[in-house]
């Protein structure tokens, strides 16, 4: 008998979610946005979970050029997750690519100031495990493959985006203060 407590149910949801946003991550590494949208809006919840979800849709949307569709989709996760620093990310590049300067500038400075710290590197025998089990099979490789990439190509995407943020608040205040008339 399942109670209030049960985490069974979160762990079913959590699973989902994860399912889903590795499927549509597969659609986005081939440039099938609509496809990883899709998959991604039918395993919505309604939970604070969601919020992978959205910052999913929502780097699709920039992706396929759809900037209101992005803007829309990071205000969304915005809502559910706060502190969303990919919601950000998305929100910041979507409003800068509209030309609204003002907003996009706001949300790249509190993007720099929240940009949360690298992915520490996994711990040696975690790394020692995955290459034992990778020997044991191509498939449990390929994950541990996979799952090494992945932390890369975060820390990545987000030391270039924060690298963009800082060149882009430097040009924005250096423009918005020319314009304005000194005392």
């Amino acid at each position: 008998m399942r109670t209030v407590s049960d985490p069974a149910p979160m762990f079913a949801q959590s699973f989902r979610h994860a399912a889903a946003a590795g499927r549509a991550q597969g659609y986005m590494g081939r440039g099938d946005y609509r496809q990883a949208i899709a998959v991604l809006s039918t395993t919505r919840s309604g939970s604070p979970d969601d919020a992978l979800l959205l910052e999913l849709i929502a780097r699709c949307h920039y992706a396929s050029g759809n900037d209101v569709a992005a803007v829309a989709s990071a205000q969304e996760a915005l809502a559910v997750d706060p502190q969303s620093f990919e919601a950000i990310m998305v929100l910041a590049e979507a409003l800068a690519r509209q030309e609204e300067h003002d907003v996009a500038s706001a949300w790249a400075r509190h993007g720099l100031k929240i940009r949360p710290a690298p992915t520490p590197l996994p711990p040696q025998f975690l790394v020692r495990f995955f290459a034992w089990i990778g020997k044991l099979s191509t498939r449990m490789k390929r994950f541990a493959h996979e799952f090494q990439g992945a932390t890369t190509d975060i820390d990545q995407r987000r030391s270039e985006w924060c690298t963009w943020a800082t060149r882009y608040v430097a040009w924005y205040d250096s423009n918005h203060n020319a314009s304005r008339p000194r005392n």
